[in-house]
């Protein structure tokens, strides 16, 4: 079934983002890649470089092969499955001999290729494919965790959920193993101080002290929690609680936000004793911790939450959803990492963990100021490469807006990729009643 790309519901827009993916690949011997926009390290800064897309999940082949597994289960396009085909072909090549040289973690690394293949696996239903991938994180897990990379973006934390649901999902207790030397490391590299425990990768300057989902604490917690929950074992939890402590330290009650310290920022670097910024994004910021202390929520189910964490998790919901009443684009774009679709997600997925529909309607909102915007105009998306216009890759770019469309298409069907833990949802009939939501904390208010 093919869908038309004439009008502007969610579907549509995904399914024109994914034929314009295939328009644009480059094809030599059955496979395919992308040529475009990324931002690459230059010693302390991040400069954009046009270049043939990496493998990673983040910014190369691997995350527009997610976003074409998922989809072409909506759509059956031939058109799209052969560029699917094309984007693993590519993988496959490249991976060849390559395994043990490549990170562990998800978005940058050997876990989010190996999920992609599992996800394109269900969707071509291929179980070479699906079995590829789970080779290709055995062969990864059997290799001691890199102590240079620890947070959800580039390391550890972000190795363990995907770890533990393959063990889960295909009954391969290996790969629970491979978790456990993960959270060892976590617990061993953790630096603890009176207001709790934080985690800094080798030679990061620890004026930072970084909070979040993405690279601080916050994200390190889940995958502490994720991990206790799937072995007993009380030291994950104990850590993950400090963790989340650490992040609290560094809540300023007055503003109801989260100050961030970092001397480097995207392409500028901030002077040291300046005041500091309050970034709204998945990757830092109000919205990148609203993502941990939604997993946290779950994975503790209410329990052991600590002073504070109600506060704290409207704070961050709301501010994300009062920052995308208006949803300008600015110099951001409507990517997932830094842009407004990543906050977008954050409330789709809100909506969900809370039982606040009108959070979702919000995400829906944002959809459709982006339909107007750019579909019906034919005006290029604004990307995560700043002046650059329109990318191919998931987090900054095409693929990462066509998977926000497909979210919004099928929420409950189409997981976030900005979160790896996947928690059990009730059904709404199952969820604690409004009242007992308004109890724990405040509920956002939309209006």
């Amino acid at each position: 079934m093919t869908v038309s790309s004439g009008g502007g519901s969610f579907l549509e827009v995904a399914d024109c983002i994914g034929r314009r993916l295939c328009r644009d690949a480059l094809w030599a011997d059955g496979r395919c890649n992308w040529l475009g926009w990324s931002l690459e390290r230059n010693g302390r800064y991040w400069m954009p470089a046009f270049r043939a897309q990496s493998m990673a999940l983040y910014n190369g082949t691997a995350g527009i092969a997610l976003f074409l597994s998922w989809l072409v289960r909506f759509t059956g396009d031939r058109l799209e499955r052969a560029t699917l085909t094309g984007a693993l072909n590519r993988l496959k090549r490249t991976l060849t001999d390559r395994v043990s040289a490549l990170p562990s973690g998800f978005y940058h690394g050997v876990a989010g290729i190996a999920a992609v293949y599992v996800a394109a696996g269900e969707a071509l239903d291929d179980e070479a494919l699906i079995e590829r991938g789970l080779v290709l994180l055995a062969a990864s897990g059997r290799a001691a965790p890199d102590g240079d990379e620890l947070d959800v973006l580039s390391g550890s934390a972000g190795t363990i959920p995907i770890l533990l649901q393959m063990a889960d999902r295909f009954q391969r207790p290996e790969l629970v193993e491979a978790a456990v030397a993960h959270g060892e490391l976590l617990l061993r590299t953790a630096t603890r101080s009176d207001d709790g425990w934080c985690w800094y990768a080798s030679g990061e300057d620890r004026r930072d002290r970084p909070i979040g989902y993405t690279r601080g604490a916050g994200g390190i917690a889940c995958a502490l929690l994720d991990l206790h929950r799937a072995t007993r074992e009380d030291a994950y939890r104990e850590a993950a609680l400090e963790g989340l402590r650490h992040e609290r330290s560094r809540f300023d009650a007055v503003l109801r936000d989260w100050p961030d310290f970092r001397v480097l920022e995207g392409v500028q670097e901030q002077p040291a004793g300046t005041h500091p910024r309050y970034p709204k994004a998945w990757c830092h910021g109000a919205p990148d911790v609203a993502f941990a202390r939604l997993q946290a929520r779950q994975l503790l189910n209410g329990d052991d939450l600590g002073d504070g964490f109600a506060e704290e998790l409207t704070a961050a919901v709301q501010i994300t959803a009062d920052i995308l009443r208006q949803p300008v684009v600015h110099g951001q774009g409507f990517c997932l990492c830094h842009g407004v679709a990543g906050r977008a997600d954050l409330l789709l997925e809100a909506a969900s963990v809370l039982a606040q529909p009108e959070l979702r309607h919000a995400a829906e909102a944002v959809g459709q100021f982006g339909i107007a915007q750019y579909h019906h105009t034919n005006v290029p998306w604004p990307c995560g490469v700043p002046t650059r216009g329109e990318v191919p890759n998931l987090m900054l770019g095409l693929a990462g807006i066509g998977y926000f469309y497909l979210r919004l298409h099928a929420p409950e069907t189409v997981p976030s990729v900005l979160v790896l833990t996947r928690t059990r949802r009730s059904p709404p009939e199952e969820r604690a009643p409004q009242g007992m939501e308004q109890r724990e904390g405040e509920e956002v208010r939309l209006s």
